[in-house]
């Protein structure tokens, strides 16, 4: 479903629906939980955004994920470097040993 003067898009994941919403205060989409935002009985719909920020072992577990990806890009970097390091020692030697001859 989308809505274009709301700029909404719904969601499906598991049993949980979720609503996508540009919200123009905070210049930013916003995920809401359909269960929680249609229910009466709750005076404040909190986004799940929000439910993750509050919650510190998430925080600290999507932190921890984003430091391992940046970690994997600069190994891969290192492990370049050294074999084309390794590969110029290698050439250099075996021309000196070629010129010695």
């Amino acid at each position: 479903m989308r809505i274009y003067g709301n700029s909404s898009i719904q969601y499906e994941s598991n049993n949980a629906k979720y609503v996508t919403t540009f919200d123009v205060k905070s210049n930013d989409y916003v995920v809401y939980n359909t269960d929680e935002l249609f229910n009466v009985a709750n005076a404040e719909t909190i986004s799940e955004s929000q439910k993750v920020n509050q919650n510190a072992d998430l925080v600290k577990y999507y932190t921890d994920l984003s430091i391992s990806k940046n970690g994997t890009n600069n190994f891969g970097i290192i492990i370049f470097v050294s074999t084309l390091l390794l590969i110029c020692i290698i050439v250099t030697v075996m021309y000196t040993v070629a010129e010695k001859k």
